[in-house]
């Protein structure tokens, strides 16, 4: 269960006076109700509230007297707090860290569910739901169901339940999923303070003709923080979504456009560039991107330039060190913020840097007050730090153990005085550069080795990892998350416990100056090589169930690790360490591939193979091939994977690897059939499946299979081709390979309408909907609504067939494509008959109404189909 308080800042700012009293209560009752009823508190932070349960019941109970108990209490000075709650049932693992619980990628969902709610509601997800007593249910009010929904930084979307107490209101607005408010800024974890002007200022130019405002500054300025807070205020503008793309931790700038469409979910198909996929998306919908941390891949602005010449109605937010530099760009300078440049008490105190230093200093010292004493000395340490909002927050932070008498005075003695009245950008950065030095000095030994060693992360990291770069650097008495700890209180490190997954991060100013230490100490490539293997060992751990039944945990934890994983392939490229490259590769296959993520996977396999001469006739050269020939083979790119194909094939006969042979002769033999008018591929792929058989490889024998019944079934041999898919599935529901058993049974659901069995291909068709939108595959959904149409069709349900292809055609045009070849000549033959049957203005009509559905409307409707009796 995980709780917070709904608009806890304006809570803070209204009711300054009594706002820890309420928390503290708003605590209590938690405590209690989690108590009472058998669960365990885990964290309690901020105002964010993490509790464990052994029985689904007792949680759900829990939550329902929590909500019941916070409407009936008299709150002082007439606050009204609302809470709201996510329950999620799943796997978690203990840690030792009594501030953080448990960690997993479960609770991390069930943070996101938590947020997804209102003030007062309670969702639920479909696992917490199977897993209820349904007496106890009906006892407390109720359960509605709200459909599936996308929730940010989650692979797939959840279906969800809100709970409905008797007597307590049970309306609410949409929930906050990507689909009813489309924006994954992050949410701040503390407050923001000042650049009202700078806000105002932004906003006007957005909201004018500027399709591209850039702000532009110093390290250390507040850039990324000014352009999240402008962004979320400029949420209800753009009705299609405000979307963050984070480039810190992309190394160039051919993933620039990727790594945009990966963030927005934009995959990639056959016959199409990753530009042309943008387009296709973008152009009709009205978007702000925020693109944070530009200044490293300028080379990308040519193609962001691009984006904004084919998407009319996108609008860009971009923060960078240095412009872009192209026509359509519209600099913002952010300076560092308003110092005070007056004598007098009131005028000093509402300076926006001393009151972000306040704010900041309260979160460490509760009783911290701006007053005749303290705010002279405020105001000289905010002038000593040139306004910089990172220094300002840096040195807030060491509240905890200095007074502030003591802190002006020991920054005096530190910093460097800069003594002109202007400032600019290099003499701010030196000030900046000054500040994290006099933290850093301030830092015991075991901490500072730590803190440098943190700078290899990127895009956050997890406490097992920071444990294994750090373990043999530290006291054995001093455990590595107590150092974490005490760096993240001094604001060198920030973390987030409220996701349940112990993240923590470093701003990209401070991880540089971190860098910087850990190359001056001779250890930067042996801690490399350390956050390599270890990230090897994870992605080589939880690859084999990438496709399999545990995906959806899976997936997400590695999806929150692809900026590390990324960063350790390319230092193993850097190191041409080919077996870490080749293990890297093909462990990840199956993690882009399924997200049709082409682009990115030949870009690694391309500049692997850029470097791969010395290794020819290698094991690991064969690798590199096979890898960018399976990229090549799914994404439509036949002609290209013959050779890739080729090389690798021959070179695991060379060596004499027999399963390798096998599995490269279906590949090669599945392609070559697809491109060369012969029979040399086929019977490869009859001489590769007798091979595997031999060899007991069973999920490439249900491979050669597949291969084969798609070659029987574009050759009209549709009993042949329902022989092979029928054994394939037998042998991939064996190896729980989910990926193939969904598109098995859309082909042996086509090969039973062919063949007049409609029973049985609803049969087959209700399975694969399961499928797919468990692991939402989007192409064999597209395909579960025309299938459902000709299933009607077949029935001389003609009307209801018009209904059902419109919708599919809409559903294509949404991602711009069509259907793999055999599957779109069967559906454009249905379209023709259905036609025939109703003629041109009748089915016109309906194919219109069909066009006209959202998804959920579209797979309702195709749900009735396959599901009648």
């Amino acid at each position: 269960m995980f709780t917070d308080i709904e608009g806890s800042t304006l809570l803070v700012q209204n009711h300054s006076e009594v706002f820890f009293e309420v928390v503290d209560r708003h605590f209590e009752i938690l405590r209690e109700k989690t108590v009472s009823n058998g669960g365990k508190v885990v964290v309690a932070h901020s105002d964010a509230f993490f509790a464990s349960f052994d029985d689904a019941d007792d949680a759900f109970l829990a939550a329902v007297e929590v909500q019941r108990a916070l409407s009936e209490e008299d709150w002082p000075d007439d606050v009204v707090l609302k809470v709201r709650i996510g329950l999620h049932t799943g796997e978690v693992y203990p840690v030792s860290d009594t501030s953080i619980g448990y960690v997993g990628i479960d609770v991390h969902r069930a943070a996101r569910i938590s947020e997804a709610a209102s003030g007062g509601q309670i969702l639920m997800s479909s696992s917490t739901m199977a897993e209820l007593d349904k007496d106890k249910i009906a006892e407390k009010g109720g359960v509605r169901f709200l459909g599936s929904h996308r929730l940010k930084d989650l692979s797939f979307p959840e279906h969800l339940y809100e709970v409905q107490i008797a007597g307590l209101s049970a309306e609410f607005p949409p929930i906050k999923s990507i689909d009813n408010h489309p924006t994954n800024l992050p949410k701040a974890t503390n407050s923001f303070v000042g650049r009202q002007n700078d806000i105002s200022a932004i906003t006007s130019l957005l909201t004018s003709d500027q399709r591209l405002v850039t702000l532009a500054g110093p390290g250390g300025a507040g850039k990324t923080r000014l352009a999240i807070e402008t962004a979320y205020r400029l949420v209800p503008v753009y009705g299609d979504g405000v979307f963050m793309v984070s480039l810190g931790a992309v190394a160039k700038p051919s993933l620039f456009l990727p790594v945009v469409a990966q963030t927005l979910g934009v995959p990639e198909y056959r016959g199409r560039t990753v530009l042309e996929g943008l387009t296709h998306f973008m152009s009709k919908r009205h978007l702000l991107l925020l693109i944070d941390n530009f200044e490293h891949l300028i080379e990308a602005a040519a193609d962001l330039k691009k984006l904004l010449g084919n998407c009319p109605r996108l609008d860009v937010l971009v923060t960078t060190r240095e412009p872009l530099r192209v026509a359509e760009e519209v600099v913002y300078p952010v300076a560092p913020m308003q110092l005070p440049d007056a004598t007098a008490h009131e005028a000093v105190s509402q300076s926006d840097a001393v009151q972000l230093f306040a704010e900041r200093a309260r979160a460490v010292k509760r009783d911290f007050v701006l007053d005749e004493r303290t705010v002279p000395l405020v105001a000289n340490i905010c002038r000593r730090l040139d306004g910089l909002p990172l220094a300002i927050e840096l040195a807030a932070s060491r509240l905890r153990i200095l007074t502030l008498t003591e802190l002006s005075g020991r920054l005096d003695q530190s910093l460097s005085i800069i003594g002109k009245a202007h400032y600019d950008d290099d003499q701010r950065y030196t000030t900046l550069s000054e500040a994290i030095s006099w933290s850093f000095r301030l830092l015991n030994p075991d901490e500072q080795r730590c803190f440098a060693r943190m700078s290899v992360f990127r895009g956050g990291f997890g406490l097992a990892a920071a444990e294994h770069l750090c373990r043999d650097q530290t006291r054995p008495d001093l455990p590595v998350v107590d150092i974490l700890i005490s760096l993240c209180d001094k604001s060198l490190l920030t973390t987030n416990t409220a996701g349940g997954s112990s993240r923590f991060s470093i701003l990209e100013t401070i991880r540089q100056f971190a860098l910087a230490k850990l190359q001056e100490s001779g250890e930067l490539d042996s801690c490399k090589d350390a956050h390599a293997i270890y990230y090897l060992q994870f992605v080589e751990q939880v690859s084999p169930g990438l496709v399999g039944p545990d995906q959806r945990r899976l997936v997400g934890e590695l999806q929150m690790e692809m900026d590390n994983i990324r960063a350790a392939l390319g230092w193993s490229l850097e190191r041409a360490d080919f077996d870490h490259i080749c293990r890297y590769l093909q462990a990840v296959l199956w993690y882009l591939i399924p997200r049709a993520q082409f682009t990115e996977g030949l870009m690694w396999t391309d500049r692997a193979l850029a470097i791969a001469s010395g290794i020819k006739g290698t094991r690991e050269f064969a690798i590199l091939n096979d890898v960018a020939g399976w990229f090549k083979l799914i994404s439509g790119d036949y002609a290209g994977a013959v050779p890739n194909f080729e090389v690798a094939h021959e070179v695991f006969k060379s060596l004499g690897r027999a399963e390798d042979v096998a599995r490269t002769m279906i590949t090669l033999g599945a392609t070559m059939a697809a491109t060369i008018e012969s029979d040399t591929g086929p019977n490869m792929v009859i001489a590769a499946l007798d091979e595997c058989k031999k060899l007991e490889d069973w999920h490439s024998a249900g491979i050669a299979l597949i291969a084969l019944g798609e070659g029987a079934r574009g050759g009209g041999d549709m009993q042949s081709a329902a022989e092979c898919y029928e054994e394939a599935l037998t042998l991939m529901r064996r190896s729980g390979d989910q990926y193939w058993m969904g598109a098995l049974l859309l082909n042996m659901c086509h090969v039973c309408i062919s063949n007049g069995d409609v029973e049985a291909a609803r049969q087959y068709l209700r399975e694969a909907i399961q499928l797919a939108t468990e692991f939402d595959y989007t192409m064999m959904i597209n395909l579960y609504v025309a299938l459902a149409g000709e299933i009607a069709l077949k029935e001389s349900n003609f009307d209801d067939a018009a209904r059902l292809f419109g919708a599919a055609t809409t559903m294509l045009h949404r991602v711009g494509v069509t259907f793999e070849f055999a599957d779109q000549v069967e559906f454009d033959k249905a379209i023709e008959l259905t036609t025939a049957h109703l003629g041109a203005e009748r089915y016109g009509e309906l194919h219109a109404e069909g066009m006209s559905w959202d998804k959920t409307r579209a797979l309702a409707f195709a749900h009735g189909i396959s599901h009648q009796e």
